[in-house]
């Protein structure tokens, strides 16, 4: 690790993140499906747009710091890390966070342009469709999707997951019932509502509902 975050350049450190995500996710499967490998089975929702709030980034950040961790990982699923943003930028849209950055640098990073354009729209901050943030200890991770407006948080230990959700910072975390609700009354008041909208909504309760 070097002492400052930035956008990870060699193949062989982004082979131990991308093995991380390997561990967590299934293979070529699609959401709303079960995406998380089974032993990931309790599930909270958020906003996307939380994912770069300061309060996420401090209860996040605070989170792998209790547990000894000085770093977390910014990890874009889509566009794909290799097949895009390596191919052109020769980087990989992934970005290791040190937790005592603060998270003016947090987003600094994430508005820094990959091709040393003003404002580009590949700098992650917009150009990050589907993304996972996960530390050393992967009891608990978060995935987000832009295009669906959501994250959750994931977690294989429930202790840790209950503390982790009882503690958040506002309540605004709810469960995969609460997030449909929310996420329905706004496509209803908008045009893009769509019937198989639906049909979604419904594989989402489905997969994401905790069994306790």
């Amino acid at each position: 690790m070097n002492n400052k975050s930035e956008h990870i350049y060699t193949k062989d450190i982004f082979r131990i993140r991308k093995s991380i995500v390997d561990y967590i996710l299934k293979k070529n499967v699609d959401f709303p499906s079960q995406i998380f490998k089974k032993e990931y089975k309790y599930f909270k929702f958020i906003d996307f747009d939380e994912i770069f709030s300061k309060d996420f980034y401090n209860y996040f950040s605070n989170y792998a710091k209790e547990l000894g961790i000085d770093w977390f990982t910014f990890y874009t699923l889509d566009p794909n890390p290799e097949d895009y943003f390596y191919k052109f930028f020769k980087k990989f849209s992934v970005i290791d966070f040190k937790v005592n950055e603060g998270h003016d640098s947090f987003l600094s990073k994430l508005h820094d342009s990959p091709n040393e354009e003003p404002n580009s729209p590949d700098a992650l901050i917009f150009n990050s469709n589907k993304i996972l943030l996960f530390c050393e200890n992967l009891d608990l991770f978060i995935y987000g999707n832009r295009d669906e407006e959501l994250a959750i948080v994931v977690s294989n230990n429930r202790n840790v997951f209950e503390t982790f959700v009882n503690d958040y910072p506002n309540d605004s975390i709810c469960n995969v019932e609460e997030c449909v609700e929310h996420l329905l009354g706004l496509k209803f008041n908008s045009i893009k509502f769509e019937e198989e909208d639906f049909s979604f909504y419904e594989k989402l309760i489905t997969n994401y509902e905790n069994s306790f």
